[in-house]
């Protein structure tokens, strides 16, 4: 890509983010949308953004009025369907309040978590990411590629696993008699529903990404335009077009750097919330009614032992009836 290229992205990115700033810079109580006592305030709008949009997407969502609207309508009818059930009564069911009491608890314990996360002390990932490359370089390496086309031909309702062998069959004799290109066969025959779209291209791919039959099929071949015997997986029969191969090569460091640093930061973001959460489990002063905890076990098998047992009752009792 050109340098003018990423100028321009880099360009509409900060716009985008200008945009998110502007929306939430707007008056808080502004009212989006009203029915009755129930409205949807901009205030609303952005924490239901903040809740329901991960970082990097808020700004393309602002920016697509459809999805603006999408967003305020789901609030909407959360409030209107919420407030319906309190007018039926529905919030004064016990289960329905032990719901509401442990999703408040969940979201405080979430943000508690968010929190410790945030007071950590992060390690340098780029450093982490250059050790782990530099250490272990055969993690990196890329292997052998294909690129290959396909038509995948499988049994369905009116044609039987025969019938389809059959036609993939007939269908690879006209690739080979080229009298159709094979981008024009997929569009005809190919059950793969990507076809429409990717035209039976698959692109590179390695070895261990395709199913066994086709992988050695695919590999196989050397000559670009080669057209393979027809191939049975569990997907159905494949005809297989060779196009280009790339071998096997090491990967820099730059191009796997970002991968390893959001790793990194993944497992460093856990282990910050794992280990919160087994210092509360570990807590001192716990007690625990252990003989009411097993209770609930025994009570349950008990319950289970009784039905089982007068299942057994009835069904020797049946058949004592049905004896001559």
């Amino acid at each position: 890509m050109s340098h003018r290229f990423h100028s321009i992205i880099a360009g509409l990115v900060t716009l985008l983010c200008a945009g998110v700033n502007a929306f939430a810079a707007a008056p808080a109580d502004e009212v989006l949308l009203r029915r009755g006592d129930i409205t949807v305030t901009r205030a609303d709008f952005m924490h239901m953004l903040e809740n329901a949009v991960p970082e990097g997407g808020r700004a393309a969502v602002l920016a697509d009025e459809r999805k603006v609207r999408m967003l305020i309508a789901d609030l909407f009818v959360i409030r209107e369907l919420a407030a319906e059930a309190r007018q039926a009564g529905l919030a004064d069911d016990e289960l329905v309040r032990f719901k509401i009491a442990v999703q408040q608890d969940r979201t405080l314990m979430d943000a508690l978590l968010d929190k410790a996360v945030a007071d950590s002390a992060r390690p340098d990932f780029e450093k982490i990411a250059r050790e782990r490359y530099t250490t272990s370089p055969e993690r990196f390496r890329q292997g052998e590629r294909v690129r290959a086309s396909h038509i995948l031909i499988g049994p369905k309702e009116g044609r039987s696993k025969d019938q389809a062998k059959t036609l993939a069959e007939e269908v690879r004799k006209q690739a080979l008699q080229g009298q159709k290109t094979f981008e024009d066969l997929v569009l005809e025959y190919s059950d793969d529903k990507s076809a429409k779209t990717n035209r039976g291209d698959l692109g590179f791919f390695e070895r261990e990404r395709m199913v066994k039959p086709f992988a050695e099929a695919a590999f196989a071949m050397e000559k670009p335009g080669d057209i393979s015997p027809v191939v049975e997986s569990q997907f159905g029969f494949h005809v297989i077009r060779y196009v280009d191969r790339k071998p096997a090569r090491q990967l820099g460091f730059d191009e796997v750097k970002r991968k390893i640093i959001d790793t990194e930061r993944q497992q460093f973001e856990a282990r910050v919330r794992t280990e919160r959460i087994e210092a509360a489990r570990s807590l001192d002063d716990i007690k625990v009614n252990q003989d009411a905890v097993s209770a609930i076990s025994e009570e349950a098998r008990k319950a289970v032992d009784t039905a089982v047992n007068a299942a057994s009752e009835k069904k020797n009792a049946g058949a004592a009836k049905a004896a001559p």
